[in-house]
């Protein structure tokens, strides 16, 4: 009988070898299908502290924001007078840095604009841009017409010019605006709370800087509405007091489809220019 047992021993251990690989293999293969795939959707573990957030959306953008389209809304106060509200088809690539500026509601002067930087000046050395002017007259005299992108008339036409576009140039102008009103003891950043923007979740920033004394903010009270997947602002107001009453500007972006590279093709345009000024 004992001897039985012995003999018994060796393939004991192999039945116990095999069932313990079996076992070992079977929590491997259920530990690699939990474990989720790796993405790049989220890109960041943010600081709160909503100075230190909108350096981190700035660093973001710069590094991984680079082609997009959206359907941009403004709302400006020129000359006194608050606009119609326009709303925009934008296709935007960073590098190189080229707009192409589809207006769906209330053109104005321009139904197209195309960017493209550092291609075409005029002879006093002004960058210029691409336009297709609105209204069927002035498209039958001059169906695409080169004009300065920073001239008298795109600066009378909105506060901010086609070549100022993009989350990484918003970005930039308010985190410049940060560094003079913080080196003269103005600046007042809230992260007020989180919320959401066409459905996406935010975070929700508002500047206020004086509106008297001997420094002048062009922006003194700002409501930003930071995406918190991507750290780009979806939604910009800008006031001309500390009451919110007075809008000087409003900004969204919705419809944002990120991209690795818009093709050339996506920035066709006419190519029958027919004046330059």
């Amino acid at each position: 009988m004992i001897q039985s047992r012995h003999a018994l021993r060796p393939q004991s251990k192999r039945i116990l070898y095999v069932l313990l690989f079996v076992i070992a293999s079977t929590h491997a293969g259920q530990r690699c299908q939990a474990s989720p795939p790796k993405t790049t959707t989220t890109v960041h573990q943010p600081n709160l502290d909503p100075e230190i957030l909108l350096q981190q959306a700035l660093t973001q953008c710069q590094r991984n924001i680079h082609d997009y389209s959206c359907l941009f809304t403004r709302q400006e106060r020129i000359q006194g007078q608050l606009s119609k509200q326009q709303t925009i088809k934008v296709y935007f690539r960073e590098h190189p840095r080229t707009i192409h500026m589809t207006w769906v509601t209330n053109p104005g002067r321009v139904n197209r604009a195309l960017y493209q930087q550092g291609k075409h000046f005029n002879k006093n050395g002004e960058e210029l841009l691409l336009v297709e002017p609105a209204g069927l007259i002035a498209r039958v005299i001059a169906p695409t017409v080169y004009t300065p992108v920073r001239g008298k008339k795109a600066r009378s036409a909105a506060r901010h010019t086609v070549d100022q576009f993009g989350f990484l140039s918003i970005l930039t102008r308010i985190e410049n605006v940060n560094k003079i009103a913080k080196q003269n003891g103005d600046l007042n950043l809230t992260l007020v709370g989180q919320g959401k923007f066409a459905s996406r979740p935010t975070y929700r920033i508002v500047r206020r800087l004086p509106t008297h004394g001997k420094n002048h903010y062009t922006d003194p009270h700002l409501v930003i509405e930071l995406d918190q997947q991507w750290l780009i602002p979806v939604s910009i107001h800008s006031y001309a007091g500390a009451d919110a009453t007075k809008l000087i500007g409003a900004y969204t972006f919705r419809d944002i489809k990120m991209s690795n590279a818009l093709p050339n093709s996506t920035f066709a345009f006419k190519s029958n220019v027919v004046a330059m000024r």
